[in-house]
Formats: C-alpha cells, sequence, structure tokens
C-alpha cells in the first residue's frame, strides 16, 4: 500500500463528527427520547423566497432548448461576482468583481487557499477557534502554530502573539467564542501584518449577525488591507445555504497572490453551478436582503433566549460586545470537570447535545459551545430539559 499523507491519519475524527457519533449512540441506547442538538452550527430556517425561485427559474432554464450553459467560469458568473462586490461599496479598500472567486461555501475554499503557499510557510490559528482551520493547513503540509485567545483579552487574538511571519488565520465573529473585532483591534492587525511580511486570511462567515457600526463586516474596512488580507465569505449563515453549498473570496491582486489562484483555479475547479450562483445573486437583492432578515431575527431571539435561560441556572456566559449578535453561546463549564466530561453528561442525562469547548483548541477547555441556530421549540425544550442539572434560580 503507498504511504498516506501522515496528517490525514495523525489526528482525532473531525470534532463535528464525533459529536454526531455521540448522539447517534445516544439515541440508539434512549430510543424513546429524542436527542436535541443546541451543538451543530446548522441552519433550519428556509431559505429566502427570493433564493429558491430563483435557483428553480434557472433550473427550468437549463432544461428548455438551447439553455444548456455546460462548463461556467471557473471564477464564478460575473453576475454573481458583481452583486458580491457591491457589498463592499463604500469601504476605504474598493473590491473589484474580478478579485471576487465564487466558492462552494467557506470551508471549501480555505482548504484550496492553504495550497497557494510553499509548505514550509507558517500558518497561525486561533485558539479556539473553527477546528478546519488547523487541520486542513496541516494537511497542506504547513507547520500551525497557536494564537492564544484569552478570556481577559475578551477572546480575541493579540499580533504579539505571532513570532515569525506567516499566514494568520483570523474569525470575526469568531466561531465558537462569538467575539468581533472593532475598527482598532482590525486595524492593528493590518499593520502588523504589512510591517511583517504575514498575510491575513479572515474568515467572515457570519458577518451578517453584526449590527453595531463600531464592529466591521469586512477587514477591508481598514485601508490598507488589500495588500495584506484575503477576505472568506459565505451564504451558509445568513442565507440559509448549508445545504445549497455557496461562499465567495476576495483576493485582491495587491497581494500578489492571484496568478497562483488562478492558476490553482483551472486546475481544480469547474465552478460552482448556475442554479446556486443564480440563488445566491437572488439572496444579495434588496427582496432578498429583506427576506434574510426574517430567518436571522429568529436565530437572534433564540440566543437572547438561551442567554437568558443559561443565566437563570446560574452558569456563565462569555460576555459580548454591543453589535455582536452571533449565534453560539460560549458558557463556561460549571466545575473544574473538562468539556468532554459535560458534554457526554450532558447528552445523556438531558439527551441534549453541546460542542465541547476542547474540541475547539486546547484554550477551549472547560467551555463548552452552544448554538443558536436551532428550532425555537427545540430550542426551548433543550433548556427546559437542562433545568435537571441546573434548576433555575429565584
Amino acid at each position: 500500500m503507498l504511504p498516506l499523507n501522515p496528517a490525514l491519519l495523525s489526528g482525532e475524527d473531525y470534532l463535528f463528527a464525533r459529536i454526531a457519533a455521540a448522539a447517534a449512540a445516544e439515541q440508539l441506547r434512549c430510543p424513546h427520547r429524542p436527542v436535541l442538538s443546541l451543538g451543530i452550527g446548522d441552519v433550519t430556517r428556509p431559505i429566502a423566497p427570493v433564493a429558491s425561485e430563483a435557483m428553480r427559474t434557472a433550473a427550468a432554464e437549463l432544461a428548455s432548448e438551447g439553455g444548456q450553459r455546460g462548463y461556467g467560469p471557473a471564477a464564478g458568473y460575473p453576475f454573481l461576482q458583481r452583486a458580491i462586490a457591491a457589498r463592499y461599496d463604500g469601504l476605504p479598500c474598493p473590491v473589484t468583481p474580478a478579485e471576487i472567486t465564487v466558492t462552494p461555501g467557506s470551508k471549501e475554499a480555505i482548504g484550496a487557499l492553504f495550497s497557494l503557499w510553499d509548505c514550509q510557510v507558517p500558518v497561525w490559528v486561533c485558539d479556539p477557534a473553527y477546528p478546519a482551520y488547523r487541520a486542513a493547513a496541516e494537511a497542506a503540509g504547513h507547520p500551525v502554530f497557536s494564537l492564544p485567545c484569552r478570556e481577559k483579552d475578551g477572546f480575541l487574538p493579540r499580533p504579539e502573539a505571532v513570532t515569525q511571519p506567516g499566514l494568520i488565520v483570523l474569525c470575526t465573529p469568531n466561531n465558537p467564542t462569538g467575539a468581533a473585532m472593532d475598527l482598532p483591534e482590525m486595524t492593528c492587525w493590518v499593520r502588523f501584518a504589512g510591517e511583517s511580511g504575514s498575510l491575513l486570511l479572515v474568515d467572515t462567515a457570519y458577518a451578517a449577525f453584526l449590527t453595531g457600526e463600531a464592529l466591521p463586516r469586512s477587514i477591508f474596512a481598514v485601508p490598507g488591507a488589500d495588500r495584506c488580507a484575503v477576505e472568506i465569505g459565505s451564504f451558509s449563515k445568513s442565507d440559509g445555504f448549508t445545504g445549497v453549498r455557496c461562499g465567495w473570496v476576495v483576493l485582491p491582486e495587491k497581494t500578489g497572490c492571484g496568478a497562483a489562484w488562478r492558476c490553482r483555479l483551472g486546475s481544480h475547479s469547474n465552478g460552482v453551478s448556475y442554479p446556486v450562483q443564480r440563488a445566491a445573486e437572488a439572496a444579495l437583492s434588496p427582496t432578498g436582503l429583506r427576506q434574510r432578515q426574517q430567518a436571522l431575527a429568529v436565530y437572534r431571539q433564540n440566543a437572547e433566549n438561551m442567554l437568558h435561560a443559561f443565566r437563570q441556572m446560574g452558569l456563565t456566559c462569555a460576555a459580548r460586545r454591543p453589535g455582536c449578535e452571533a449565534p453560539y453561546l460560549w458558557v463556561r463549564c460549571p466545575d473544574e470537570q473538562g468539556s468532554w466530561y459535560w458534554f457526554h453528561r450532558l447528552l445523556r442525562e438531558c439527551g441534549v447535545v453541546c460542542a465541547p469547548g476542547a474540541g475547539f483548541g486546547t484554550m477551549g477547555e472547560h467551555w463548552l459551545r452552544f448554538t443558536a441556530f436551532g428550532d425555537p421549540r427545540t430550542t426551548a425544550e433543550a433548556l427546559r430539559r437542562m433545568t435537571r442539572l441546573f434548576p433555575a434560580k429565584a
């Protein structure tokens, strides 16, 4: 047998695969009590009607005489590139449609980006953070280092922790902590990247949950970011596209990476399907943006209800900045037992799934992540069940 990539064999199974397996085992153990998930960040609200209609229309077009389009542009159809570029209008760093690549979601984009640089280039990943960052960087052969995100710093990373130039992965609001950067903090990172010769890879998958003017939705709100930053966006959480799959990468020409990216696209991608891109275009229309708010309002209300319930149970939730309505609640374990202990205890005694903080990095130990993406009735029932372990305070 030929040797396999050691980076794919040395680690544990993907965090959410482990969570799903544990939930399935618990459902078999106790078949008459449905397992309720507050652990996996999957959406439950429908996609916007205008996006659904656009997808149907595009599919019908492909089925019409003369409507077959064949392979689409690897970087995306110009109509969607233009619609995405319009999101950045008015920012200090203009984004052109040619600098945008439409991708089948942000996870795929992140994995592709790591292949652009020599494998000796170090990658700096926040701890705690979405585990796919580290896994994708290691699979591409990069040495990976942690950027500690401590409670005393609001769970935000600090540039001085980076000891050598490299790729620096940032996410704001952060998954799992919900921590969001303000403009001065973003500016500090852009300045550091420019001075050190580093490049920022900024994941904005949850930008739609930022409502305050003090919390930028894009790194390109910072002058000069187009020289040292690449941004990844997604329709998954803002528009319910987790099963539809569509996202984008903004790779400014000033970063000097454009030629390598286009070369990779040519040999690795045939683009995102035409109906999906039409649906994404519709999601960014004025009607789509209005309809998006209906789903976001449900998730925000879920988060507010969860925060209130957790406080009533005596649990400590990480503070969030005004204007940050991130769909995750970062909850401290009630004692010194580890996060996996509390994950299994909640699952077994309450039939409720959360995500253990240790799965997001060593700094996540003694914390639990709960998602507000669930159905409101399911969320309410899960919270009610949790009062068996944590009786509500008077």
